[in-house]
């Protein structure tokens, strides 16, 4: 079922994902679970199906790869959880592309490192302002609709991890 939907789906999705103008950021990130849910199903059909689970994210990877850059290029807002956990499912998405996609990603990977690069200064500086010199974080502890966490400390978890790749 996954590999039949990910052609048409993943085209709408990106679309949601690049156009912030139109799309907030929560939704955002809404979409970019659901390509994280799909690529880590996909990972685990590569086990059998390899050669059709590569060749269907071949064509997907740049597009995805060009938006995380987008993405990952603006600096990290003090005040914005729905920016963070965007910025997480990100991080979970090129996490999933690294790991089930390896030779695919390798020629892309170059897009990302200087934006991830700026997400880790700002994102320290954030963390810094909040965790280090004390100033409330009044987003601690808020989870969103499904459960998931939306707080400064989750998301630089997310950064540090995604460093260790």
């Amino acid at each position: 079922m996954v590999p039949t939907i990910v052609p048409v789906l993943f085209p709408c999705l990106h679309t949601i994902v690049s156009l912030p103008q139109t799309y907030g950021n929560y939704l955002r990130t809404k979409a970019l679970s659901i390509v994280y849910s799909c690529t880590s199903m996909l990972g685990t059909m590569s086990g059998a199906y390899k050669a059709e689970t590569t060749a269907l994210m071949a064509q997907m990877l740049k597009p995805w790869m060009d938006q995380f850059s987008v993405i990952l290029q603006q600096p990290v807002q003090p005040e914005d959880p729905d920016d963070w956990s965007m910025r997480m499912e990100v991080l979970k998405c090129l996490n999933q592309f690294v790991q089930n996609f390896p030779s695919l990603t390798e020629n892309e990977f170059m897009v990302i490192v200087g934006p991830f690069w700026q997400t880790f200064v700002t994102s320290l500086k954030v963390y810094v302002q909040s965790s280090i010199e004390g100033e409330e974080n009044p987003y601690d502890g808020r989870y969103d609709s499904d459960g998931a966490e939306r707080s400064l400390d989750s998301f630089v978890i997310q950064v540090i991890l995604w460093w260790h790749l």
